[in-house]
């Protein structure tokens, strides 16, 4: 089969402007995927259970706990330890709670714990988004027109003579 892709991409070589290739959990994989899906509360509850209301707790410790964000949370919980390094003992307090959640609502399976989390993430992250959405009138934002001159856009374009503007 990748075969076939691998045909298929290079003989349309000169369509693409560019292409990714990511696995089909792409979304949850990558921090700030594009076209992430969200899904709602009944499709996370059907697909993991009632573990999924007990989540949050872990997703919001994340910050607390010193990591960056949920994505390298959970790629630190998931290293192997030998090769983990040094956690912090505020980390590693983390990485207990996680592999716990693991064990006692997905038995043991880390992944699917990690995709559980990032789909209550995402779809709380949705929400505040849908929440905090205000119409924008355009007929009054643009009633006035608004002129730069072409000297404040030339200089801030031109910083250090990287380039000439001439008419």
């Amino acid at each position: 089969m990748w075969t076939e892709v691998e045909d298929y991409v290079y003989e349309n070589r000169y369509s693409f402007a560019g292409i990714s290739f990511l696995a089909g959990s792409g979304d949850k994989d990558f921090a700030q995927a594009p076209m992430t899906e969200v899904m709602t509360e009944e499709q996370i509850v059907e697909k993991y259970g009632k573990a999924a209301l007990f989540a949050s707790g872990l997703i919001v410790d994340t910050r607390k706990q010193g990591f960056r964000d949920l994505w390298e949370a959970c790629q630190v919980a998931q290293t192997p330890v030998e090769y983990r390094g040094e956690v912090s003992d505020i980390r590693a307090e983390w990485i207990r709670r996680f592999s716990k959640f693991a064990d006692n609502y997905f038995e043991g399976d880390l992944k699917e714990t990690e995709y559980c989390l990032k789909d209550v993430f995402l779809l709380h992250k949705w929400t505040k988004v849908q929440q905090n959405l205000a119409p924008v009138d355009f007929v009054s934002q643009l009633e006035t027109k608004k002129y730069t001159d072409v000297d404040t856009i030339g200089s801030a374009a031109c910083v250090g003579g990287a380039c000439e503007i001439t008419f």
